[in-house]
């Protein structure tokens, strides 16, 4: 199925345990920015979002959509770079958030951003960490920062399947 597409398509999270800094480095994710998770993979961003797509659609994660940056910059005629954001969530889990913490709606859905490389040969896996978004959401309940490493582990765990093919490394 083509997830390249500007319709919704249907896709929860499987639970994990958490994982820590040591083990993000070991399977080469690593933090640019203190709220950003990275991972350099050398395909293109197309065939990426394919793969993590098809991984979301299989642990039957919803995905509300897939922005291709880059054609909607092509249509509006200005500079276009190879850019796509996975929009995606799991709607129990967001009401259980949401049933704690009204105003984390802002937050949710996930995203994940697939942009080529700057050398312009592979490609940049990016999202948030977790953990570094709900910092001020923790501080009022303090049970967050379980369910943040939580989805922190998944994400890793998510973007690690989709690369390698779905066999853990």
């Amino acid at each position: 199925m083509d997830f390249i597409q500007k319709e919704h398509e249907v896709c929860t999270f499987n639970h994990y345990a958490d994982m820590d800094h040591d083990m993000m480095e070991k399977i080469n994710f690593h933090k640019e920015f203190d709220s950003l998770i990275t991972k350099f993979v050398t395909e293109e961003p197309k065939d990426i979002v394919q793969k993590i797509c098809t991984s979301l659609e299989k642990q039957r994660i919803k995905i509300y959509a897939v922005v291709d940056h880059q054609s909607d910059m092509d249509t509006a005629q200005v500079f276009s770079y190879p850019a796509f954001t996975i929009i995606f969530g799991n709607p129990r889990m967001g009401s259980k958030l949401l049933k704690k913490l009204p105003i984390a709606a802002v937050d949710i859905p996930l995203r994940i951003a697939v942009i080529r490389s700057e050398s312009g040969k592979g490609s940049s896996i990016i999202f948030r960490d977790m953990e570094y978004l709900f910092k001020e959401y923790i501080k009022i309940v303090g049970e967050l920062r379980d369910w943040a490493q939580e989805i922190n582990h998944i994400l890793i765990n998510l973007v690690e399947q989709s690369i390698s093919g779905g066999d853990k490394k």
